[in-house]
């Protein structure tokens, strides 16, 4: 009879450690997810200000492209003001008889 108490206390033993280390696994994988979802969010956000970053310069270079147009165009136009000057200038020296 003792040994069959012995070997039910033994079952009674290893059952309640199958449910301790159990219990002790699915803790441990909840922590572990969380962790995941700690990491995952953190990535996300860097992500995000990376985007972010990248979408303000993209923003700073269409305007400075925009700039840069503006800009031939005024230097084209004030080539073809200078070359229209310099052919009136020139009409005048040849009026006067005039050389520089």
């Amino acid at each position: 009879m003792q040994d069959l108490w012995i070997g039910l206390g033994g079952l009674v033993v290893a059952a309640a450690g199958f449910v301790l280390a159990y219990a002790v696994f699915r803790r441990e994988a909840a922590r572990a997810e969380k962790g995941c979802g700690e990491r995952d969010g953190m990535l996300l956000s860097e992500i995000g200000y990376v985007k972010s970053g990248v979408d303000d310069i993209k923003a700073h270079q269409r305007e400075q492209d925009n700039r840069h147009l503006d800009m031939v165009e005024r230097v084209t136009a004030v080539e073809q003001s200078a070359k229209q000057a310099h052919r009136r200038i020139d009409r005048m020296e040849q009026g006067r008889g005039e050389e520089l």
